[in-house]
């Protein structure tokens, strides 16, 4: 059994590579990591943000790495040499979440504040904004077709919002604590886990649990 060290606190995320080869971990320790997959070999370690960091995950290609952090900025990051291609600041008391679109065109991001946006790459600029719920937002993610993003949050829900619109078309209750992750499992269905210790299914067209 590999057994790598790298981080020297709290592992907050860690992501797989697109073809698998390689992972990427964000720490409270300010850091993020690459690793082989299959020897465990640490490849790198760098100082990515000035607080901890939430997430990170690659694009398609797996040639940049994205990472939203506490210190309110989102970074992009080259995979191979490590260095920073472009950093996202906002006017925020820090990120949970960011995660590429399928176009990797914009980004979306969750806000300590309560709200999600969708952030254009090359300009910066906000496009969207997603706002309803009463505290933070711990993870937001697109559907499948780009249409409809999900966020889950410390109110004990998840809502469903159309991108175009920027309206709260749905919102699923039935965590007794904090939501944690919501994410699509298709255009139909939404996956959710909770600090309740559940994991809850939901049927989007009949906005009902399928079992949790």
């Amino acid at each position: 059994m590999v057994s790598p060290v790298g981080h020297t606190s709290a592992v907050e995320c860690a992501s797989f590579s697109g073809n698998d080869d390689l992972v990427i971990s964000a720490s409270s320790d300010f850091s993020l990591a690459l690793w082989s997959r299959t020897s465990g070999k640490l490849l790198r370690k760098w100082l990515a943000h000035d607080e901890r960091v939430y997430s990170a995950q690659f694009n398609s290609n797996s040639e940049n790495i994205l990472s939203a952090s506490a210190d309110g900025t989102a970074k992009l990051w080259d995979t191979k040499s490590g260095e920073l291609i472009k950093s996202f600041v906002f006017d925020s008391r820090g990120l949970y979440s960011a995660c590429y679109s399928a176009d990797e065109k914009t980004i979306l991001v969750s806000f300590f504040e309560g709200f999600s946006a969708i952030i254009d790459v090359y300009s910066g600029q906000t496009i969207q904004e997603f706002r309803g719920h009463e505290d933070r937002i711990y993870s937001s993610s697109f559907s499948m077709d780009g249409t409809q993003i999900v966020t889950a949050s410390r109110d004990k829900t998840v809502k469903l919002w159309d991108v175009r619109t920027g309206r709260n078309t749905q919102t699923f209750s039935g965590h007794k604590d904090w939501v944690y992750t919501a994410l699509f499992a298709n255009n139909n269905t939404i996956v959710s886990c909770s600090r309740d210790g559940i994991i809850m299914s939901w049927d989007i067209p009949k906005n009902t649990v399928n079992y949790s």
